[in-house]
């Protein structure tokens, strides 16, 4: 077996291994770099940009031809040699470029006439006479960064949902088991509100249900603005929401839910009842906590609705208290 089927068999078996685009962009970078002895590469692919450079005025240069390189690639698709990059027309311009390798080699990842990427080759040697082989490597990229975008679409599916573009109830599960045994062995507060549209059934028999999924739609996206980063939003289920707030305490936890009831009111001009659960040190699961959030959700239904209601969990084994009833932990609005 010669080299050249060597190399392509050990790129292939790497390729099969890999299942992130993090993973694949740092193999093709150390792979290219050591087997094909290259002074420098890019791989650019997903909007997202793989280069080792450790100095940053070097950036700067390699980011600048990078920018021509790929408007190049871009309107030609197709792979382009320059012997001497800064001796060649298209990099006038830019500073610094005696400082870099001068041989380059760009190769676009095409599939279907779309540009999914390129990879940037450098070199103080002549790279020319590499190109048909570089070629068959970024050929098999373009199907794995597929098979990758594929993964994740699916991946994404399965966790999104499909109306609201939030994250559903089993997203809400993968989140709220990772972050409850968490916060129990730091011993820091959870909290989590569980809330639904008052008289949904009344909006969608007088308005009809496209009005309906455009309501849905249009909370998910207030949902989504006025959500820190670290709060998982998600549908529960019909027009039934959940949101995980870790380390969120329960006043915190109280002035959200207010802040959602209002402002969905403002924008949409519905109201909105929700239950709050907040657990002092974790000690519960995620059942319990929904378990509490639906009474207290209940609670805000049938005492007027348009209502937060919150309660407590001090420890699993002293009970739950319920903010109103108790008057000094929190209080329960209504408009």
């Amino acid at each position: 077996m010669n080299d050249k089927n060597e190399l392509q068999i050990e790129f292939l078996e790497a390729l099969l291994s890999i299942n992130r685009i993090d993973a694949l962009h740092t193999f093709v970078l150390d792979f290219l770099a050591s087997k094909f002895k290259l002074s420098n590469c890019t791989i650019i692919s997903n909007n997202v940009e793989a280069i080792k450079v450790d100095n940053s005025s070097l950036k700067l240069v390699y980011s600048a031809v990078q920018t021509v390189v790929i408007h190049q690639i871009a309107s030609m698709r197709a792979a382009f040699v320059v012997s001497n990059i800064a001796k060649d027309f298209l990099f006038d311009g830019i500073n610094g470029l005696e400082n870099i390798p001068q041989n380059l080699l760009a190769i676009p990842f095409v599939k279907e006439k779309e540009v999914l990427g390129c990879i940037i080759c450098y070199s103080t040697d002549s790279i020319k006479e590499r190109l048909e082989l570089l070629s068959w490597f970024c050929d098999k990229l373009v199907i794995a960064i597929q098979k990758l975008n594929n993964y994740y679409a699916i991946e994404n599916s399965a966790l999104t949902d499909s109306l609201t573009g939030l994250n559903n109830r089993i997203y809400f599960e993968v989140v709220a088991n990772k972050w409850i045994p968490k916060a129990r062995q730091e011993n820091f507060a959870t909290s989590l509100i569980l809330f639904d549209i008052d008289n949904f059934k009344v909006f969608n028999d007088s308005n009809g249900h496209v009005a309906g999924d455009v309501l849905l739609k249009n909370l998910g996206a207030i949902l989504k603005n006025i959500s820190p980063e670290n709060f998982s939003v998600c549908r529960y289920g019909g027009e039934e929401f959940i949101l995980f707030l870790p380390k969120i305490k329960s006043d915190e936890c109280f002035s959200f839910a207010e802040l959602v009831r209002n402002k969905v009111f403002e924008v949409l001009g519905v109201t909105v009842s929700l239950g709050i659960c907040s657990c002092l040190n974790s000690s519960v699961d995620s059942l319990s906590m929904i378990k509490e959030a639906d009474i207290a959700l209940y609670k805000a239904k049938n005492s007027g609705k348009n209502r937060a209601v919150q309660r407590i969990i001090v420890d699993k084994n002293l009970g739950v208290i319920d903010a109103e009833d108790a008057g000094s932990v929190g209080k329960t609005y209504s408009e």
